[in-house]
């Protein structure tokens, strides 16, 4: 009987191990004014595969306040998806200290901190390049231009108040001091830059089809234990000046450290071993 209850308790184990990863949350950060459209194509497509995502649209709830609201669906969210083009990007270069906060740098911002605290696992970037006249194609988004010039040493005074008084509500605490750089636009989008991810270039819902059955597999990572890790700086990095190859390489040499997570069921089987009937 015990090694009866045992088998049908690792077998539920097993079916529930199998299907958690539909619990995790995909949030979706974008400029609507730049890519709405794109981002409703994307989101579809990963609710064809059984996803949970968080889309504004969808998701923020009629008569509360939509900036708490987004920040709620951020910090419910495992896995972060700032979709990034030239047109989402390009104010980024204009911010000054006493600009008004900017609502999607502020995401970028939440999510590298919820990051760092363990919360949000894995960060996927998507990078749209520019559409190319007369068809549904994309030029590729560092080859364009996507990534902005951004002014050195400017942390937008918004945006830091914004993200302590939404990381006090929800955790109780103020946020862990982060240097200086990692604030700045320039220096929030190359840590986003340092984790793999995706490029809508070429045929445009071809590039979305397999974003999203990429998206899936990082899910379903996180969700069996894996962990995203950032990129590594090569020693071959580009030379300082050529900013779009170095962010382009930094994207592809993202690497993913797998951590193991069979030690429960191991423990199951020894134990099914010592109450087995000879």
């Amino acid at each position: 009987v015990t090694a009866l209850l045992l088998a049908l308790a690792v077998l539920g184990w097993l079916g529930w191990r199998s299907v958690r990863w539909r619990r995790t949350t995909v949030f979706l950060s974008y400029r609507v004014a730049a890519d709405q459209q794109l981002v409703q194509d994307l989101y579809e497509r990963l609710l064809a595969l059984n996803l949970r995502v968080w889309w504004d649209v969808k998701c923020l709830k009629p008569g509360l306040e939509w900036e708490e609201g987004f920040a709620d669906g951020l910090f419910a969210s495992r896995v972060f998806v700032p979709v990034l083009s030239k047109a989402a990007l390009a104010s980024f270069a204009n911010l000054q200290p006493d600009s008004r906060c900017d609502n999607m740098l502020l995401e970028h911002v939440l999510a590298l901190e919820l990051k760092a605290r363990g919360r949000v696992k894995a960060i996927f970037p998507v990078f749209v390049g520019e559409p190319e006249d007369g068809t549904s194609s994309r030029s590729d988004f560092f080859k364009g231009g996507g990534m902005p010039t951004c002014a050195e040493g400017v942390v937008v005074a918004a945006v830091d108040a914004k993200a302590s008084e939404h990381l006090t509500r929800q955790l109780g605490a103020p946020r862990s001091p982060l240097c200086v750089a990692d604030r700045t636009a320039g220096g929030v989008l190359s840590q986003l830059c340092k984790h793999q991810g995706g490029f809508v270039r070429g045929d445009t819902y071809e590039a979305l089809e397999s974003i999203a059955h990429d998206i899936l597999r990082t899910v379903r990572d996180v969700s069996a234990g894996k962990v995203i890790a950032e990129a590594h700086e090569a020693k071959d990095e580009a030379p300082d000046g050529d900013d779009t190859s170095r962010a382009s390489s930094v994207a592809r040499r993202s690497t993913i450290t797998v951590t193991s997570a069979r030690g429960g069921l191991r423990q199951l089987r020894s134990l099914r071993h010592r109450n087995s009937v000879p």
